[in-house]
């Protein structure tokens, strides 16, 4: 395969987040447009789903603080399997896990009308480790669904310290 072939492919992926044979196939059908590939998957991946986002699929973070004393467990959702399979969105679930052993938010989002405080709220908590305080846990979060043109959410949390009282956050979600 010549190297134009191989850096679409790549550019492909990287933007849709779509596996390697699936890039290949879009572009061939394509005639090899990048932009018209990566549009063709977009548009493949919501076909299938009829229009309606859902979260079937997703993550679930675990992060233990050094000698066991915090212990966090997050889920991260998002409506493809690819997506939740891929480097970028394992790596937002495992900061988000850190971050909330670390920064001890009381609640997901604003939702809940007795916070006043955006401090307590996971999403509006500024991410300190990868941007050092550039952007929230929310931003992040968006910025990936963004990258991926799929819903991506943080479905709960659980943080549990010896000693103190666990907190259990989660967001308002319809049954699927």
């Amino acid at each position: 395969m010549d190297q134009d072939k191989t850096t679409a492919i790549a550019d492909v992926r990287k933007r849709t987040l779509a596996p390697i044979w699936g890039c290949k196939k879009a572009l061939e059908a394509c005639g090899w447009d990048v932009e018209q590939a990566c549009l063709s998957i977009t548009k493949a991946l919501h076909d299938s789903k009829n229009g309606k986002a859902h979260d079937s699929y997703g993550v679930v973070g675990l992060y233990t603080h050094a000698f066991g004393r915090i212990g966090v467990m997050v889920e991260l959702s998002c409506e493809s399997s690819y997506v939740s399979k891929s480097r970028e969105f394992v790596k937002l679930v495992n900061l988000i896990s850190a971050h909330i052993a670390w920064s001890n938010p009381l609640a997901l989002d604003r939702s809940d009308p007795s916070l006043r405080f955006g401090e307590v709220c996971l999403l509006d908590q500024q991410e300190m480790k990868d941007t050092q305080g550039q952007s929230t846990i929310g931003e992040l979060v968006a910025e990936l669904a963004c990258k991926t043109g799929e819903q991506v959410r943080i479905v709960s949390f659980a943080r549990f310290e010896v000693g103190k009282q666990p907190v259990f956050c989660r967001a308002n979600v319809p049954s699927l």
